[in-house]
């Protein structure tokens, strides 16, 4: 069997620690395996607690996009509910301030269901950003676990780019140049054999001739 000296002193060293590191350790480690459905998972939890049409959007797109990708979401996807939670989180930041008029009265319009800041999510309250900042750092820390396992900057088949081998390769294609396939004898055709037999029958006829013109014409000369 396989033997590595230093596996052997790392698995010693783990299982000497204490029960409670390990625990740690392992739940650490099955956070980071599945760092994308604890992302799902805060993100719907946001919008049970907060309940806005500001909250509603991500929970579509993981149902929408997200959960429809194979095998795994897009970059793409990864950025946009980033830059999402980003711009809400200004923009409730921006709504906390009391000039505007529907900050005046907070204790008679919080009771109100249907009253339009209630609905959209900008209301002024306190603790108004907690759950979006809980949002933010999950989907940070998922970016951070895929950029440790270089999936992050992938290309996905069927967007239009390249990998860098392939387009290597085509490069190294390009640059080499095209040189003409020799010709075996089985690819020549019966056409340009029979060409060539009539041709040299021709030649050897004509060769018979003036031979038998000029034994012709020196037994002339004897002659006479």
């Amino acid at each position: 069997m396989f033997y590595d000296e230093e596996l052997e002193a790392s698995e010693h060293f783990y299982r000497s620690q204490p029960q409670f590191l390990q625990l740690c350790y392992s739940l650490y480690n099955m956070l980071v395996a599945h760092s994308e459905m604890v992302c799902y998972l805060v993100i719907i939890l946001n919008h049970m607690i907060s309940a806005s049409v500001a909250t509603l959007v991500l929970p579509i797109l993981i149902f929408l996009w997200a959960m429809l990708s194979v095998p795994r979401p897009s970059k793409r996807f990864w950025m946009t509910a980033i830059v999402y939670t980003e711009v809400t989180i200004v923009i409730k930041y921006f709504f906390q301030f009391g000039f505007f008029p529907f900050n005046q009265s907070i204790e008679v319009d919080k009771s109100k269901p249907f009253h339009p800041p209630n609905i959209i999510g900008v209301e002024k309250k306190e603790g108004y950003v907690h759950y979006d900042l809980v949002q933010l750092l999950a989907l940070f820390f998922h970016r951070s676990i895929l950029k440790c396992y270089g999936l992050w900057d992938e290309d996905k088949p069927g967007s239009g780019g390249q990998t860098a081998s392939s387009q290597y390769a085509d490069s190294d294609s390009e640059e080499k140049p095209q040189s003409r396939p020799e010709k075996s004898p089985t690819d020549v055709s019966p056409v340009s054999t029979h060409v060539r037999l009539a041709r040299k029958h021709l030649y050897a006829n004509a060769a018979v001739r003036r031979q038998s013109s000029s034994v012709s014409q020196r037994s002339a000369r004897s002659k006479t």
